[in-house]
């Protein structure tokens, strides 16, 4: 199930620029590769969503093969960047990847789990080591999202943006009938969960847009949230 009407996403579709043509290669790459990257209507929603914040530090949860991370670093000119990623796999190739755009001095992998990862990165800036977040990227195991969330939260400046993708589950999340052998019931719930959990937050606004596979949009007012 898409949650967009075929129709339209082709005409959107069409109307999708890449940023650069080293870009468009690997997206072509990534999706001949059936890696899961950033939808392309996605894409365009985060670049008009960098451009108007302009953040100065991005945080992303789940590098898979690099792509967002690069892109992030080509819309962003000065930013700097620390992607997180689980599988051995998928951060050889980001590696490889971010090598090849010559990005190694702005982007920084981190590998192993999320949470644990998390908690380091709460480390560091509680010390003053790390400058709190302006961006945050949520990409990785859907069901764990509202860990990724709490887990955040403290890493993230007053006016920051949590971004948070795929949280339609292909429209399973509105309605369940799109999964007839409720085989994803636990991550539809857990995803459900979530999204009830982060717009009924204080001290957070959050929009859900009905872009790619479903974006929320949360601002972060200060550290305060709960």
């Amino acid at each position: 199930m898409n949650i967009m009407n075929p129709v339209v996403e082709a005409y959107t579709d069409d109307c999708y620029r890449a940023q650069t043509q080293e870009l468009a290669t690997l997206r072509d790459e990534c999706e001949r590769k059936r890696v899961p990257i950033i939808l392309k209507g996605t894409e365009t929603a985060l670049a008009v969503l960098l451009r108007l914040k302009k953040p100065a530090r991005i945080l992303e949860i789940g590098t898979a093969h690099g792509y967002s991370a690069l892109f992030f670093a080509h819309v962003c000119e000065d930013c700097e960047i620390v992607t997180l990623e689980k599988s051995d796999d998928a951060l050889r190739e980001a590696t490889e990847n971010i090598a090849a755009f010559a990005m190694q001095e702005r982007i920084r992998c981190m590998h192993g789990d999320a949470l644990n990862l998390l908690a380091t990165l709460a480390d560091e800036t509680e010390s003053g080591a790390r400058l709190p977040f302006d961006f945050a990227f949520v990409d990785a195991g859907k069901s764990h999202y509202r860990e990724f969330w709490d887990k955040i939260l403290p890493l993230m400046a007053p006016g920051g943006l949590i971004v948070c993708d795929n949280v339609l589950l292909k429209g399973t999340v509105a309605d369940a009938t799109y999964d007839p052998r409720r085989r994803h019931r636990t991550n539809i719930k857990r995803m459900r969960e979530f999204t009830e959990y982060i717009t009924a937050a204080e001290g957070a606004e959050t929009y859900l847009l009905s872009v790619g596979d479903g974006l929320t949009v949360s601002i972060i007012e200060g550290n305060n949230v709960r």
